[in-house]
């Protein structure tokens, strides 16, 4: 390795004295020696940088873009001499420069927070509002919790403002969606109070999110208004009573796919990549498995057409149907020894039904502070927006017909408008990119 030349050596000594200064505080002495950095080395990047920053500081923004400029052509694939350039373009009033360089920036950094802020709020400066949105969208991904980002005494007030200008303009977009979408539903109900639905949406996009009971949080949307509690008897869902009658015939199905030999599915399928947190012993795994008839609110032709009376059964009752969504229908096998962990359903507006056909006994559910085991020829009912969980301690496997109604106290308006709402929020997810949203 050769030794440094004069010339280096020169330059390193008087960067290391401007680093100590500015570990002392002394800003003004490091500019100072930054300034003879650079009589010595013209394109030295880290003076470059250090008086573009001061330079900026002062208003001097010619100067600071200046000097910035004179940094990227030496360093054309540093990020931050790029985004510091774009600020200084942008706070310069060279908003067509700034955009480039956060687009140069976000090639080098596809995720990064600060210039799909800066990006969006270029673009929404410029009138290209879904443009922007679309950047906002992606800063409300990619900043993970927006609540520990706008807490942190670490982010920058600027950045802080603009995620929250993101976050508002994002969800001032949900809300003209959900509106439009209701708007059919309004048409076809005229007269209908829909009081309710409105709490419900309102709670959606950051309203006020009540919450009669500790133990009941849907993960995914709570609609008030509703009994709170976690189990419902026979008599309030009544058509139950035809699930119970088909009973021998549901086993019977059941009995013929095992003869069959036909294949089982674990019920918990984490994606790739997904950390699957309180699933880890479960996903993927045939301790809890499920032979589908309705899955995400489809229809699988192939399992009804294996299990006709179990479909026609099923379909004669007040089944919860939102496109892509509900029901599910199923059969879920427990083995011995397995516990399902306590966890919270998507949203109270449903109940879910169990019809038990194989209840070897020591098997029970506990839904909020209430426990219960299978009844043979007796349909369970609860609602599974409560923190529940399941376990088989016996040396069999329990088996229950799974499905889901809709709640009892829904008003046919109400049903409607819930669909919509779902409707719109999927639609919403796939188009910005937001598998879950929350402020």
């Amino acid at each position: 390795m050769s030794n440094p030349s004069p010339l280096q050596f020169q330059v390193q000594t008087l960067v290391d004295s401007a680093m100590a200064l500015l570990a002392r505080g002394q800003h003004d002495e490091a500019e100072q020696v930054f300034n003879k950095v650079l009589e010595a080395a013209p394109y030295h990047r880290d003076a470059l940088n250090f008086l573009a920053t001061r330079a900026y500081g002062r208003g001097e923004l010619a100067l600071c873009t200046e000097l910035l400029e004179k940094a990227v052509r030496t360093k054309p694939d540093d990020p931050i001499l790029r985004e510091n350039l774009a600020v200084a373009y942008m706070d310069g009033g060279k908003p067509a420069e700034a955009e480039e360089q956060f687009d140069r920036l976000l090639a080098l950094k596809p995720g990064d927070l600060d210039a799909i802020l800066y990006k969006g709020h270029l673009l929404e400066r410029s009138g290209k509002s879904a443009d922007a949105l679309e950047h906002y969208a992606r800063a409300c991904v990619a900043v993970g919790s927006i609540k520990a980002y706008l807490h942190s005494s670490l982010k920058p007030v600027r950045m802080k403002d603009l995620l929250r200008h993101a976050v508002n303009a994002v969800m001032h977009e949900l809300r003209r969606m959900l509106a439009a979408g209701l708007e059919p539903v309004h048409a076809a109900h005229p007269g209908a109070d829909f009081a309710r639905v409105d709490a419900c949406v309102l709670a959606f996009v950051g309203g006020p999110q009540p919450r009669p009971d500790a133990l009941q949080r849907p993960s995914f949307l709570y609609f008030p208004g509703l009994s709170t509690k976690p189990f419902y008897e026979r008599g309030e869902i009544p058509e139950s009573r035809l699930l119970e009658a088909a009973t021998q015939a549901v086993l019977a199905e059941y009995s013929a796919l095992l003869a069959k030999e036909v294949p089982f599915s674990p019920y918990v399928q984490a994606p790739g990549g997904q950390d699957p947190q309180q699933w880890r012993e479960l996903n993927n795994s045939p301790a809890w498995s499920a032979y589908h008839l309705y899955r995400g609110g489809e229809r699988l032709a192939e399992a009804c057409e294996a299990c006709p009376e179990t479909a026609r059964t099923v379909e004669s009752l007040p089944l919860a149907r939102i496109t892509e969504h509900a029901p599910e229908v199923f059969f879920s096998v427990l083995k011995p020894g397995t516990h399902i962990p306590p966890h919270f359903g998507l949203g109270n507006y449903k109940l879910a039904v169990h019809l038990p056909l194989v209840f070897p006994g020591d098997c029970a559910i506990r839904v909020g502070n209430e426990t219960r085991s299978w009844e043979e020829g007796k349909c369970l009912i609860f609602d599974d927006s409560f923190q529940h969980e399941a376990w088989n301690r016996s040396g069999q496997p329990r088996v229950v017909l799974i499905l889901d109604v809709w709640h009892p106290e829904l008003q046919e308006h109400e049903r409607a408008a819930l669909s919509a709402v779902i409707d719109v929020i999927a639609e919403f997810r796939k188009r910005y990119g937001i598998e879950f949203f929350k402020t």
